[in-house]
């Protein structure tokens, strides 16, 4: 067999396998509940809270946050105008520390304002499910 034709089996195969893997993980990602694609810190800050639910109850949590992904959207945006920014201040020939300190602010701020709502959105979620459910809360350490 000739070298090239090595190389095209070789360059087929791997094309075979790449698609297998693609279609795999794409499969896999469209198979999970809506709640559990949210992004970062949603995910994050309601797992904390809502972790040893069960899965009705999280779900029921995962609706009520639907009111907060405008904001998260709004959020994810402005993170990336304020990274888009920031690359810029960064890459200046003299950095603007006072602006690139401001960028950082600004950063800090969206996410912790976003951070607060998810807690109070989880939180007043959680307090509308039943005794039994809420009991499922406590660390079982």
């Amino acid at each position: 067999m000739s070298r090239q034709r090595i190389l095209i089996v070789t360059l087929v195969a791997s094309l075979l396998a790449n698609a297998f893997f693609i279609g795999f993980a794409a499969t896999r990602m469209l198979d999970e509940p809506a709640s559990k694609r949210q992004g970062g810190i949603l995910r994050g800050v309601s797992h904390r809270l809502t972790k040893n639910l069960d899965e009705d109850a999280r779900q029921q949590i995962a609706g009520a946050l639907e009111v907060v992904t405008p904001q998260y959207k709004a959020s994810l945006e402005a993170r990336r105008e304020n990274y888009s920014h920031l690359r810029g201040l960064l890459a200046a020939s003299e950095p603007d520390r006072s602006a690139i300190d401001a960028v950082l602010g600004d950063m800090t701020q969206h996410s912790s304002e976003l951070v607060l709502t998810v807690h109070e959105e989880v939180v007043e979620a959680i307090l509308e499910l039943p005794d039994d459910q809420r009991a499922q809360i406590a660390d079982k350490d």
